[in-house]
């Protein structure tokens, strides 16, 4: 019971906050996650293969920070030519 208003909670959140658009992507990336084992003891034999996922989707999710803001990342603005 728990569990389920905690995700309803966040799929809430995501939606008004992101709209449709960001509950699709979340949507999109959290399948690919699931099924891997994400463990915080990295002496596990089965610890890189749910780095590696976490690693594939925060590298996709920089990428599109790094296009959303038009390759100016640290800098105060985009270039809008």
């Amino acid at each position: 019971m728990t569990g389920g208003a905690v995700c309803a909670t966040v799929l809430l959140l995501v939606f008004f906050r992101a709209g449709l658009l960001g509950l699709a992507v979340g949507a999109r990336s959290l399948p690919p996650t699931l099924p891997r084992p994400i463990t915080p003891d990295l002496s596990r034999w089965f610890a890189g293969y749910g780095l590696f996922c976490l690693a594939v989707v925060l590298a996709i999710a920089a990428y599109g920070f790094w296009a959303a803001r038009g390759g100016a990342v640290f800098s105060g603005a985009a270039d809008d030519d």
